[in-house]
């Protein structure tokens, strides 16, 4: 029997401890004291007020009812401009613990709002809401949506940000607090407004940024973390990488064994696909040689002679570029060219004789590139094969014209 009876007392206690916590529940919402506003307006926004404050889970708003029903026997309520002293009165009034109630008003097109909660229990304001507005009328369910947050439940005053970063083991600093490493898969909650991020790892480049976090929904951000061996990055999206103009100057050798100075000037276009790797160059310019050998007269024997090589190509080929997007990187070229020759053969004691031939041949390569200044220098290792045929029994070359060759040039990019 004892135990039945204390077990009776225990439940006594909790349901009066309950009743007691939905009381302390009840909040009166009383009306906006309107300034510098029309009185319809202004009843418009406490209406959405009041309609927001109701949507706050773990609390109730006395019914107008119940207001008014109170107002009528103390008349003297009705008259309560919002001074703390009747807003508890009128708290008393309905039975509510807690008390909403502020000033609202508009200067040119800007609204402002001072919506403070009071405790009617202990007579004091427990807190306040200042804010400004100004947009359509949309817009004012949001605003007082988080007003009525801020008031009745700060805690739940929130936003979301959801991380999704390509490694694992980043930390995350919020604020320049750490707040874990990824991955991080729950959205983390934070205050609405804008806030610092950073990600840090161990070999690779810091992330920073700032996010704004707007009440009650998800910023989803995606951040890819670059190695620091990734430096000096050609950004293939830059209109400096699609065209460039240089010049490149060395040696080519032929079967003869001469070396051929050999100047020219490219022209290239950087193609807007496959990563930016494939480019199209235009190439032309000089190069010549002198080449001293004999030739056979029937009268006089062996005699020597030197000839002077000038050839004029137009060149078109295709790069490759294998690592665009990195400070060194290696190219493979290919293409064809047509070669205009002028030779002029000056045998011993002698008239001299010139020839002109126009050819067809092809060049292909490969060379590195360096990114420095406005462009990048190249370096390139070549083959040229050109091939002469013609009636140049006189002395003149006639065969291989070209060669390896070991080129350096500076590409500017525009």
């Amino acid at each position: 029997m004892n135990k039945l009876i204390y077990y009776c007392l225990i439940m006594a206690c909790i349901f009066a401890s309950n009743s007691l916590r939905a009381e302390d529940q009840t909040v009166l919402f009383w009306r906006l004291k309107s300034l510098g506003i029309e009185e319809p307006i202004a009843v418009g926004i406490s209406k959405v007020l009041s309609s927001e404050l109701e949507r706050i889970d773990g609390f109730t708003l006395v019914p107008q009812a119940k207001v008014t029903q109170a107002t009528q026997q103390q008349e003297s309520l009705l008259s309560c401009q919002g001074k703390l002293g009747c807003l508890i009165e009128l708290g008393q009034a309905v039975s509510a613990s807690q008390v909403v109630s502020g000033v609202v008003g508009k200067l040119g097109d800007v609204f402002s709002f001072d919506i403070k909660l009071i405790d009617v229990g202990s007579g004091m304001e427990i807190r306040r809401v200042a804010q400004t507005w100004s947009g359509e009328t949309d817009s004012l369910i949001e605003v007082m949506r988080q007003t009525a947050t801020r008031l009745l439940k700060p805690e739940s005053y929130k936003g979301n940000l959801s991380l999704n970063v390509n490694i694992s083991g980043v930390g995350v600093f919020i604020d320049g607090d750490l707040v874990g490493q990824t991955p991080i898969e729950k959205s983390m909650r934070l205050s609405p407004g804008r806030h610092a991020l950073k990600l840090a790892a161990a070999g690779f480049k810091d992330y920073e940024a700032f996010i704004d976090i707007p009440f009650d929904r998800t910023v989803p951000v995606e951040i890819k973390m670059e190695s620091q061996l990734i430096s000096g990055v050609i950004s293939v999206d830059k209109a400096e990488d699609f065209y460039s103009i240089g010049v490149k100057a060395g040696l080519v050798s032929n079967s003869g064994s001469f070396l051929a100075p050999h100047l020219s000037i490219e022209f290239g276009l950087r193609l807007p696909f496959w990563g930016g790797r494939l480019s199209v160059l235009l190439e032309s310019g000089i190069w010549g040689s002198v080449e001293k050998s004999t030739t056979r007269i029937s009268s006089l024997g062996e005699i020597p002679v030197e000839t002077k090589i000038l050839v004029w190509p137009t060149q078109l080929n295709v790069a490759l570029r294998l690592l665009p997007d990195y400070p060194f990187s290696p190219y493979l070229v290919a293409g064809g060219g047509f070669y205009l020759i002028w030779q002029t053969l000056q045998p011993a004691d002698y008239t001299a004789q010139g020839y002109r031939d126009s050819v067809f041949g092809f060049q292909a390569g490969a060379g590195l590139e360096y990114r420095l200044g406005p462009g990048v220098i190249l370096v390139e290792a070549r083959y040229l094969h050109v091939w002469v045929a013609g009636p140049l029994s006189e002395g003149g070359v006639n065969g291989l014209l070209g060669g390896l060759g070991a080129l350096l040039g500076y590409r500017f990019l525009l």
